[in-house]
């Protein structure tokens, strides 16, 4: 899978050959390093089942849509994109990494009810800084797996939704993990 570096907004992740289907690319300075062969958008195609550690780390990624095909997101995927406000994620995805959206813009996700593992610092702003998150909704009842701070600190008006039947032990486990800044309103919903 190559990306299209001839676009200058937007590029599609295809597959190439039938065992390719994971996405790769490395993210070594995550403060500085701008990929430029990615501006604005990017689609990642039906097939792809992996999205590996910093593919689109540090770019200027608006939105992304990633397929049911994906079952995992990987380590800094998205970490530093400070335009993304906007992650559609479908059914399918299973795991998503430690840091995989951490210090974007988002202000709403669904998390999937495919998800089984949550990684550290999934969605959180580094140090002193609040999420820009406002609306959560965590679909899943198999999630096995939490990492620490997956949210960390949150804006005071943060409400996250999850399923009714899992809200006490959601709820337990998201107050003790996510630090003293942590001042989410968690509702259950029927699902």
């Amino acid at each position: 899978m190559f990306p299209n570096p001839e676009s200058k907004k937007s590029f599609s992740i295809v597959q190439v050959l039938p065992r390719a289907v994971q996405v790769q690319a490395w993210c070594p300075e995550r403060r500085s390093s701008k990929k430029k062969w990615l501006k604005e958008k990017a689609t990642i195609e039906k097939g792809v089942k992996n999205i590996s550690a910093g593919m689109f780390c540090a770019t200027a990624l608006k939105n992304i849509t990633i397929p049911g095909s994906v079952t995992k997101i990987g380590e800094d995927a998205f970490s530093y994109c400070q335009n993304l406000k906007k992650a559609t994620l479908h059914e399918g995805v299973k795991k998503i990494s430690k840091d995989a959206f951490s210090n974007t813009a988002l202000e709403e996700i669904t998390i999937p009810s495919t998800v089984t593992k949550l990684g550290k610092n999934a969605f959180r702003r580094e140090s002193t800084e609040k999420s820009s998150l406002k609306k959560v909704v965590i679909r899943s009842k198999n999630i096995k797996k939490w990492g620490t701070m997956v949210f960390g600190a949150t804006r005071d008006d943060l409400v996250i939704y999850v399923p009714q039947s899992k809200k006490a032990e959601y709820e337990k486990i998201l107050r003790s993990t996510n630090g003293l800044d942590f001042h989410a309103k968690i509702v259950g919903k029927k699902w």
